[in-house]
């Protein structure tokens, strides 16, 4: 059975504009576009502190075993990639309301409004002296999914890259 996505409201083009049932994910490729266009659900739900505080302790895990990136996925556990290797991290998968809420959480009211009208945002998220993120929020399969990469504050001198030392010559 699929999760229930949220997405509520009025279809254009029902019987006497009766209350369309509520859509499950799948649903929303069967919708020509014109009429997905035209219909939207209810208001977003209130940016969720708890939601966002459990981004906040992804971003700090992913800076404290430098990983690269995070992505959060509903129907999936949280995946986290260090060295090239991508593994989960726990073993609950994220609910659809729980990753829109994460991606909310990031977003000020017009860059919200700009993802309802793209269906993707990319934005910067700075935490301090942990780090900066790179944040790509889009719709797969009606979802909202969320891809995050961490750049770190630290730049690495030529020696931490193993460069030649020729190259500093050439810089400096």
């Amino acid at each position: 059975q699929e999760a229930d996505s949220g997405v509520r409201g009025r279809m254009p083009g029902n019987d006497a504009g009766q209350v369309a049932s509520t859509l499950r994910t799948n649903d929303l490729n069967q919708i020509p576009l014109l009429q997905l266009a035209l219909y939207w659900p209810q208001p977003i739900p209130p940016r969720g502190a708890q939601m966002a505080m459990e981004l906040n302790h992804y971003l700090e895990m992913m800076a404290d075993r430098s990983a690269s990136d995070l992505f959060l996925s509903p129907g999936a556990p949280p995946n986290i990639k260090i060295e090239g290797f991508t593994r989960h991290i726990g073993a609950k998968p994220l609910t659809t309301a729980d990753v829109r809420q994460m991606a909310y959480s990031v977003m000020n009211d017009r860059q919200q409004s700009e993802f309802e009208d793209q269906w993707e945002m990319n934005l910067a998220f700075a935490m301090g002296d942990i780090g900066r993120f790179r944040i790509n929020i889009y719709r797969q399969r009606g979802d909202v999914t969320m891809a995050v990469r961490y750049v770190t504050n630290k730049i690495p001198s030529l020696e931490e890259l193993n460069l030649p030392p020729l190259l500093k010559d050439l810089i400096m």
